[in-house]
């Protein structure tokens, strides 16, 4: 055990973020500086004893330890009971740490004993509250006073925490969650091993979080840990937490649940579990793991409808570019669950983004509000930002600059087994060609031999005269952003072969048969095999093509929503796109995941899985005499019901766009209800 003067020394030296000269704490302490290096000796010892490393003493510069992160948090923790100590926090620090004491608490703290506790006045915590709920504008309500008690937080769960948690990654620059001011706040809490679950969580799915990410979810789980302790745990809608129990993200969050229950000694309710699997979700950027396509439709409905949106809004063409639908498909998997429940992402290139492609990127801005008030979220600056790289990309590739793909060099650290992984993972995003794939030492020698437009490296790496673009193997938000970039100046895909190119084949096909057998009709030989070998695009039918006039229905009447559903269904049922089964899927959808079939006010697109019996792609037209309240406890109205029959997850795409652009035009759906002729209702869709 140290002495009191000695914890003094030893935290000066922690908590400081250079060497501190001998002078310097003499100083500070008010003894000489011949007493300070007995107590760096001391300390050395106690170091030693405790299997630490010792100070690293140097002259002119002063004294330091270098201690590995994990060492860092146990010294930290051995010694933080030592008595009380002279460092002083900012008033940022101390707006954290006095959320933080509040969380703590399960009834009133008066001003005195939060001054107690940060080593000032009465005075200054008054100010220091009042900043607090200035910063928190709206939020502010979240703390209350009353008095002759004090102070304390009060209000809905779910929301003091995304409010602390917001607080705490706003006044911190760098998350570290070795920083000593993490481990203070957290004194009580054995993040080492919080972090452990949350790695294991990265292996079994397979997947690598970002450092912002990794460190959200930690300070998600420390933070639930201290409320849970107080009985006060995150109550999740039923219907919510059955879909997320079908999830791979629930089974693991079940697992982190399970350690925490063994570790800290608390029982973790379902509704922590269901809040832990949509961290998890919003975390997922793998491009290794099959994405869950239960949303899948409805995801398409959000992109195409950000897309034409974007298009009226740039005045760019954004819906001719096929890639842009598929890249923001990738990123919306899981910025949706962000969005939906407040969890906070990183932007490194945000400031980048706004001085560079501030108009599209206020575009983008504005394009968004729709979102804000069905997910009664509102968009981040950093989330916009991610989502204008898309469209920066974008428009990139429609005015391209570079009529040939990209030559890339892959490096690695240990060579061309991890390159291959790595390479995998950028071919299924971008298309370039391969200049190499070399180990660290010899990138600098293959750059001077051979023409190369972006090395991509694993490990930090410098090379004069060529790009370089830093990733890690499981590649992140940041990474794919970067990338995207610098890509979208390049041409992608192989221009389609014309029929020109492909007859000298044919005819070398032909000059084999004939040299082996007799051919009595060449010439019907030679279209049979020009129509074999050539590769049909494939053409998505548009909406038009997809609503056939006997799937139209007019001035029905409905009983409720679900019977509204069955008459829609019918109609296809009727034409064998889908089995009884898509029916009850459909319902069974609305009844788990609400009103989000809802397009715009008065108009809703019941659908349901391929797989749950989805037999021939196609639309049905459902107008009621009256609209009725639409889904479980909502109070939207719905008129028309455009019902999907889904046989696969892309032969409807393109109607979907239609279908989108339709709904944009202010008079389309009065326009729709005042027709009453099929053969005019079908000149509307055309």
């Amino acid at each position: 055990m140290l002495n009191e003067r000695c914890a003094q020394v030893l935290r000066q030296i922690l908590y400081s973020q250079k060497p501190l000269k001998i002078d310097e704490i003499a100083v500070s302490l008010g003894v000489s500086e011949r007493t300070i290096r007995y107590d760096l000796d001391r300390i050395d010892e106690y170091l030693m004893v405790n299997e630490f490393p010792a100070f690293v003493r140097k002259p002119n510069e002063g004294v330091s330890l270098a201690a590995a992160p994990e060492q860092l948090a146990r010294l930290l923790c051995c010694i933080h009971d030592q008595g009380n100590y002279n460092y002083v926090l900012s008033q940022d620090e101390r707006l954290v740490y006095l959320l933080y004491d509040l969380l703590e608490q399960d009834s009133y703290t008066t001003l005195q004993q939060l001054a107690e506790k940060m080593s000032v006045s009465k005075t200054t915590i008054q100010n220091d509250i009042k900043e607090i709920k200035e910063r928190l504008g709206p939020q502010g309500m979240f703390i209350e006073t009353a008095k002759g008690k004090g102070i304390k937080v009060i209000g809905d769960e779910a929301g003091l925490r995304k409010m602390a948690s917001k607080s705490l990654f706003s006044h911190f620059d760098t998350l570290n969650l070795c920083n000593v001011n993490f481990i203070r706040l957290f004194k009580d809490i054995d993040m080492a091993a919080i972090e452990g679950f949350v790695r294991e969580a990265e292996r079994q799915l397979k997947y690598t979080f970002s450092d912002y990410a990794f460190n959200n979810l930690v300070i998600h789980l420390a933070i639930a840990i201290k409320r849970i302790q107080l009985g006060r745990d995150i109550f999740m809608n039923p219907d919510e937490l059955k879909h997320l129990t079908h999830t791979a993200e629930f089974a693991v969050a079940a697992g982190i649940a399970r350690r925490i229950e063994e570790t800290f000694s608390v029982e973790i309710p379902q509704g922590e579990i269901g809040y832990i699997t949509i961290h998890l979700l919003g975390s997922n950027f793998s491009l290794e793991q099959e994405q869950e396509k239960d949303n899948d439709i409805y995801l398409q409905m959000i992109i195409s409808n950000l897309v034409e949106k974007m298009s009226q809004e740039y005045k760019c063409a954004f819906y001719k570019d096929e890639q842009l639908y598929e890249n923001l498909r990738q990123h919306m998997c899981s910025a949706i669950y962000r969005f939906r429940h407040g969890i906070n992402i990183n932007n490194p290139l945000l400031n980048d983004i706004k001085e560079n492609y501030a108009e599209i990127f206020s575009c983008v801005c504005r394009t968004v509000r729709f979102w804000s008030k069905d997910w009664q979220a509102s968009l981040s600056d950093e989330e916009c930002g991610y989502i204008c790289i898309h469209f920066m990309t974008s428009h990139e590739r429609l005015c391209r600059h570079k009529e040939r793909r990209a030559k890339v060099l892959i490096v690695c650290a240990t060579g061309v087994g991890t390159s291959k992984f790595v390479l995998m993972r950028l071919h299924a995003l971008f298309d370039f060609e391969v200049a190499g794939m070399v180990a660290m030492h010899d990138a600098a020698g293959f750059v001077t031999k051979t023409a190369v437009d972006l090395v991509v490296t694993t490990v930090p790496l410098k090379l004069e005269g060529v790009k370089t673009i830093a990733i890690q193997p499981f590649l992140n938000e940041k990474n794919i952003s970067e990338l995207s970039i610098f890509f979208s100046q390049y041409a992608s895909g192989k221009p389609p072969s014309s029929d020109s190119e492909k007859i000298p084949v044919i005819k070398e096909i032909l000059q084999v048969v004939e040299s082996c057998c007799k051919v009595e009709e060449p010439l019907k030989l030679e279209l049979a095999l020009q129509e074999l070998l050539t590769v049909k695009k494939n053409i998505q039918p548009t909406l038009a093509q997809l609503i056939e006039p006997h799937r139209i229905c007019r001035k029905k009447r409905a009983i409720d929503w679900r019977d509204a559903v069955r008459i829609g269904g019918s109609l296809l049922l009727a034409d064998g796109c889908i089995t009884e089964q898509y029916i009850e899927a459909m319902i069974e959808n609305i009844d788990n995941l609400g009103d989000y079939i809802i397009l715009c006010p008065g108009v809703a697109m019941p659908h349901a899985k391929p797989g749950d019996g989805g037999i021939k792609t196609g639309f049905s037209l459902l107008m009621l005499e009256e609209a009725l309240s639409f889904g479980k406890g909502t109070g939207k109205k719905v008129q028309v019901l455009i019902t999907l029959a889904a046989a696969d997850y892309t032969t409807h795409t393109n109607a979907l766009k239609d279908l989108m652009r339709l709904l944009e035009q202010p008079d389309f759906v009065p326009s729709l209800l005042a027709v009453k002729e099929e053969t005019k209702i079908m000149a509307l869709f055309s």
